[in-house]
């Protein structure tokens, strides 16, 4: 079969500028320009970064608002294979109809597990110890299309989200490098998905951090470290004012008292009373308005008690 020649890139974020400027430093004679989105209100957007770069290397950036604005980038750049990280929208028929080579995805976790949204943010929420990143043919259903190639990433018990990130970002690029020149020579095959250990995850909202005290320290410590930077951070209600938790790790002791009382006050720690007689070491924090700070400054009183989460 003849090799792909013409390559768009669509994407967004600091992984998807990588995942460009990998695809550019591969193989730049078959990239015929980027598409992006408006993420300028995003904390985790690069914009600036994607156009300085587009413009540096002479390739022709879209920013995209809608899907009649993809359709006129697609037909217009006709391109044979489109490759796409950070793009967030499932892409239509007539959409994915543009490329007959298809549309290469990258999915941050080891398909089919977390099919959907925020697989990271849920993976380490749910204590696993390995995520990935899947290689794979989008197609109308939510990252249910053919695999190119995968990757595992092993996640330590304490690791934060952004170290997992950062992992995941070299392993996503060490997967580019291992298979995108077989994949354009068309000498790469996809494979089906396997049928078990399928499931879906939900896009999470800032609002969707509050946390549980009624839970085990463990299962609130992954839930803290899982939406710290650069996400916005899990919180719980001190006082009546938002408190945003940025770093924590099980007491490693038995504790006694209601989930979300304050047990004991240890240097800058906090240890805040959680289920199953556990109790979280609060290590920073952050009250919406103030600056980052020692837990201990913010939560060290042995009368507060914090509000427990929804019911």
């Amino acid at each position: 079969m003849t090799p792909v020649r013409r390559v768009l890139f669509l994407g967004s974020k600091r992984l998807g500028l990588r995942v460009l400027q990998a695809l550019h430093r591969l193989e730049p004679a078959v990239l015929v320009g980027a598409g992006t989105i408006d993420d300028r209100d995003d904390p985790r957007g690069v914009p600036d970064d994607l156009a300085a770069f587009c413009a540096g290397a002479g390739l022709p950036l879209a920013v995209v608002a809608d899907r009649g604005g993809l359709l006129d980038l697609l037909r217009a750049a006709r391109p044979e294979l489109v490759v796409v990280s950070g793009w967030y929208r499932l892409l239509a028929p007539d959409v994915l109809a543009c490329a007959p080579g298809g549309f290469l995805g990258v999915h941050p976790s080891l398909l089919p597990a977390y099919r959907g949204g925020s697989p990271l943010v849920w993976a380490v929420a749910n204590g696993d110890r390995e995520v990935g990143v899947s290689l794979f043919t989008l197609t109308e259903g939510m990252d249910e299309g053919d695999l190119w190639a995968q990757r595992a990433v092993p996640v330590g018990p304490l690791d934060p989200i952004a170290e997992v990130l950062d992992r995941v970002e070299r392993a996503t690029l060490d997967l580019i490098e291992a298979t995108y020149g077989d994949i354009l020579a068309r000498r790469a095959r996809p494979r089906a998905q396997r049928r078990d250990g399928v499931s879906y995850a939900a896009l999470r909202r800032p609002e969707d951090g509050l946390v549980r005290w009624d839970w085990p320290a463990v299962r609130v410590h992954d839930f803290v470290r899982a939406q710290s930077r650069p996400y916005p951070g899990a919180f719980t209600t001190a006082a009546g004012r938002t408190v945003r938790l940025w770093s924590a790790r099980p007491a490693g002791v038995p504790c006694f008292g209601t989930p979300g009382q304050v047990v004991r006050v240890v240097g800058d720690e906090v240890h805040i009373a959680c289920g199953d007689r556990s109790a979280l070491a609060v290590l920073r924090v952050q009250p919406d308005g103030g600056p980052e700070q020692p837990a201990a400054a913010v939560l060290g009183s042995l009368r507060l008690r914090l509000a427990a989460g929804p019911p």
